[in-house]
């Protein structure tokens, strides 16, 4: 049995992992005390803010995935799509997301040549 990095709350299954630490939701994956985003994600990313997302039994839209946890600010890039009977039939940008409690967040959309133009990130120890 695992508890979250950031409650301490008892995680039994969590999809939600980064530097070997889990996590319990998307917010304390991004949690951190830094306000914002730090400069490298913001140069990685377009003034664009992240779209609101709705979703029911027959579509909507979501965010979906949690991968590239910044080191610094703690936030992760999801991507946004649109899914119609629950079935993903769209996948748009991807976005740099931190979350501001249980349910909003904030986002940046990341540059097409993001991970180009940037050095790689320094491994976390």
């Amino acid at each position: 049995m695992k508890r979250c990095a950031v409650c301490n709350s008892v995680v039994f299954y969590s999809s939600l992992k980064s530097n070997g630490q889990s996590f319990c939701s998307t917010y304390c994956m991004t949690y951190s005390e830094m306000p914002g985003f730090c400069d490298r994600c913001v140069q990685e990313t377009t003034d664009d803010p992240a779209p609101s997302t709705t979703l029911s039994t027959l579509g909507g839209s979501t965010m979906f995935g949690a991968s590239d946890r910044c080191g610094t600010c703690h936030s992760i890039v999801r991507r946004h799509m649109y899914l119609a009977v629950m079935i993903p039939i769209w996948w748009k940008a991807r976005y740099r997301i931190i979350y501001v409690d249980q349910t909003r967040y904030v986002g940046r959309r990341l540059r097409d040549d993001a991970t180009l133009s940037l050095p790689p990130r320094a491994p976390r120890s």
